[in-house]
């Protein structure tokens, strides 16, 4: 009995612990809140449109697998705009983004990511994200893109 008192105790305090170890608002476990919060700096806008699919060559849409529902469910609480799945771009839909998957090695993670403007003489760029696992989270560490309209 008093074993599994000790034990009790004892997972609460472990659970506890790294419950306290995370900063609020800051994801520190692996899964789709993680990710959808490292996509979110980039999807910003009143509207977002995003390709139904994460593709490891975003630029050119090659190597793609559909995107989970919990991780686009998570995308959708993160991001603060309207967001529309498709497999294509929509006039007057907002930017149009496509993602790779989250590449992560040790205490390092990132993603690239490119996106169109499908209105008129619209813009397109892309770029890539980086993120550093320190003090119970995760912080972005670097962030390159590029750009160019017509």
């Amino acid at each position: 009995m008093r074993l599994r008192i000790l034990l009790a105790f004892g997972l609460i305090g472990l659970f506890a612990t790294q419950a306290a170890a995370a900063p609020a608002g800051v994801p520190s476990g692996p899964g789709p809140r993680v990710r959808a919060t490292m996509y979110a700096t980039v999807l910003k806008g009143a509207k977002v449109q995003i390709l139904v699919r994460e593709c490891a060559v975003p630029k050119e849409q090659r190597r793609c697998m559909l995107i989970p529902d919990g991780l686009r469910s998570a995308i959708e609480h993160e991001v603060s705009g309207a967001v529309r799945w498709g497999y294509r771009a929509w006039p007057k839909g907002g930017k149009f983004y496509v993602l790779a998957p989250v590449y992560r090695v040790g205490a390092r993670a990132w993603f690239r990511y490119a996106w169109t403007d499908p209105a008129p003489n619209g813009c397109t760029g892309g770029g890539r994200n980086s993120f550093h696992r320190g003090g119970g989270g995760w912080t972005m560490s670097h962030s390159s893109g590029y750009g160019g309209c017509p």
